[in-house]
């Protein structure tokens, strides 16, 4: 059995617009699970607010990612984990 990490990535910076009142804030998560030493497969979710859409958008978008992780290591860059 592999281990699998999860990895968060902090939220971006919240805008604030004063004149409209426009807030908008991003947020992202990802779990990576290991298939080997250099490989893995990434499953994350996105979740984008914007109290003040334009006319005709919604307020929430929600986007499913995945994708392959290649991990390069080279003389200086040995990577140092748990």
């Amino acid at each position: 059995m592999r281990r699998i990490r999860r990895q968060e990535l902090p939220p971006t910076p919240v805008f604030f617009h004063a004149a409209q009142r426009s807030v908008r804030v991003n947020v992202e998560a990802a779990v990576i699970a290991p298939l080997s030493r250099h490989l893995g497969l990434t499953l994350g979710s996105v979740v984008r607010f914007h109290n003040l859409p334009e006319p005709g958008v919604k307020k929430t978008d929600r986007f499913l990612t995945s994708g392959v992780q290649l991990t390069f290591e080279g003389p200086g860059t040995e990577l140092q984990g748990d």
